[in-house]
């Protein structure tokens, strides 16, 4: 009211009318509303009394509430007595006020799927299992449920477990034909997912369908229970079987062979209407299926056609029969190096899943020789070569080049196989021809230290010389590369010319000369 004042305000509200054993533990002060206001709290009866608001004001006040342990989720109705002022002199009755208070303890969530089934009976299926914590601010301890996979299918058995740690650190997964998770842990709206691996009885029939629920999921937030519903799918146990296979390796630019196989282990039954996708470029992209479409490769009527997706439509069988066809497939250029996993939809029979998906590994070699070099820049893709030499720069590297120097000669009978020598010569007549040979007439002195101080390379009679009289021959003053016409003195007598031991720095001083 903008005019009045208001006075004497009072109302009650009978917490035990919402939820038998419903408590205040928490009242605001007196004065919180007026000087004069207070509320008597009597545990499950409240009395607001003695509040007072001028004109146009309004208060708003907090009662912290405990709701009983074991209150069932459930919406709730709390409604006032009706609110009693005096407004402006006037004794005046308000309406209640109401609200409802929700009570909420199903914060957990559990679901589950089979994920490769239908399979045949005595394979392996896989069981995934994602567990939620829906409370979006608190965490949840101490999760469980049970699994009794016995109940849904006789001789149906989890393998590999226990695990630890699967759901949170401490929690862990147990059991064989009853699988019991225990201490599980979430953050606030967190999630886990996790896959059990289950060997499902030889002996079951064909075309079994075991509906497999788990129990209630429970757990603890801030010390109070809280629980999801069960989970609950189907395990479907099939008669055809579906494989796939890449027949060898392949690199980039060549053609690969995929070969799949489709099994009828049924002794009496046939089957019509098959039908699987199979997605190439999920591999890499640019793989494409070639001479697509075939037809009647999976009974009459048949037919597998694409090109980055082969599919198969109409495919049929008869009891205890099979097909196997192949698909050729074109590897691109720029097919990267590696193994490769390829995985069909599931075998379909009128849009029902009858199979598993088929799996297979495609290793694309594009490092035939194996030296970390690729195929498609490698100069001897076939022989180790990670340094690339390339002598003659003819593009094949000198591993595996027949004639390295490009002179028409083979190295495996070029006497100078990294340098061009057609005519062969070879002087002194020791393999090496002269075009590499260092020393061509064999007399101790380098070819190129004899041309530079005016000796005959090609004498072999002018090695043993001594043209200056120093006691050091030309193949000597060769190996030490001293100057042939220029005597040497040799001080210490060490065989070695003084201007080798000085630059040595091996010379030592004090001696007298000794003459050889």
């Amino acid at each position: 009211d903008p005019s009045r004042d208001a006075t004497n305000i009072t109302f009650s509200d009978s917490l035990s009318n919402v939820i038998s054993g419903l408590t205040a533990t928490a009242v605001p002060a007196n004065g919180f509303c007026g000087a004069s206001s207070s509320i008597i709290n009597v545990g499950n009866f409240l009395l607001f009394t003695g509040a007072s608001l001028t004109a146009g004001q309004s208060c708003t006040f907090d009662v912290t509430l405990e709701v009983p342990v074991g209150t069932s989720s459930n919406t709730y109705n709390n409604i006032t007595s009706a609110l009693s002022a005096t407004i402006g002199g006037t004794p005046t009755t308000l309406e209640p006020a109401s609200d409802q208070l929700v009570v909420n303890k199903n914060l957990l969530s559990i679901t589950k799927s089979f994920t490769d089934d239908p399979v045949l009976p005595g394979d392996n299926v896989t069981l995934q299992f994602t567990l939620t914590n829906m409370d979006e601010t608190r965490t949840a301890s101490a999760i469980s449920f049970t699994d009794d996979l016995d109940a849904a299918l006789t001789d149906l058995v989890a393998t590999g477990l226990p695990v630890a740690d699967i759901c949170g650190t401490g929690s862990s997964l147990s059991g064989t034909d009853t699988l019991t998770l225990s201490a599980g842990i979430l953050d606030a709206g967190e999630s886990c997912t996790f896959n059990v691996t289950l060997q499902t009885p030889a002996g079951a029939p064909v075309g079994t369908v075991a509906t497999n629920t788990t129990s209630n999921i429970t757990g603890t937030i801030t010390g109070l229970a809280v629980i999801g519903t069960p989970a609950s799918d189907d395990l479907h146990l099939g008669y055809l079987d579906f494989s796939k296979q890449f027949l060898g390796k392949t690199k980039a630019g060549e053609t690969a062979t995929l070969r799949f196989t489709i099994n009828n282990n049924s002794l009496s039954l046939a089957t019509s209407d098959l039908e699987f996708s199979d997605d190439l470029i999920k591999m890499f992209p640019g793989l494409t299926a070639t001479g697509l479409p075939q037809n009647d490769i999976c009974g009459l009527g048949s037919v597998v056609y694409g090109t980055s997706v082969i599919r198969m439509a109409r495919g049929k069988l008869g009891p205890n029969s099979s097909c196997t066809f192949d698909v050729k497939l074109q590897v691109p250029l720029t097919a990267p190096h590696g193994y490769f996993i390829n995985t069909s939809s599931k075998l379909q029979q009128l849009s029902s899943y009858v199979t598993g998906p088929a799996t297979a590994t495609l290793e694309v070699d594009n490092d035939t020789d194996n030296d970390t070099i690729m195929d498609q820049v490698d100069n001897c893709p076939n022989n180790p070569n990670l340094n690339q030499l390339d002598i003659d720069n003819d593009g094949m590297g000198d591993v595996c080049d027949p004639d390295d120097d490009n002179d028409t000669i083979p190295d495996t009978r070029d006497n100078c196989p990294f340098m061009a020598n057609t005519n062969q010569l070879d002087f002194d007549n020791d393999g090496l021809g002269n075009k590499c040979d260092p020393d061509d007439d064999n007399d101790g002195a380098l070819d190129a230290w004899e041309i530079k101080h005016s000796l005959n390379p090609l004498d072999p009679s002018d090695g043993a010389l001594d043209l200056d009289g120093d006691k050091f021959s030309n193949a000597e003053e060769s190996y030490f590369d001293t100057n042939p016409r220029i005597f040497n003195l040799d001080t210490d007598g060490n065989g070695v010319p003084d201007t080798v031991d000085r630059l040595r720095g091996a010379l030592i001083p004090g001696r007298y000369l000794l003459l050889k």
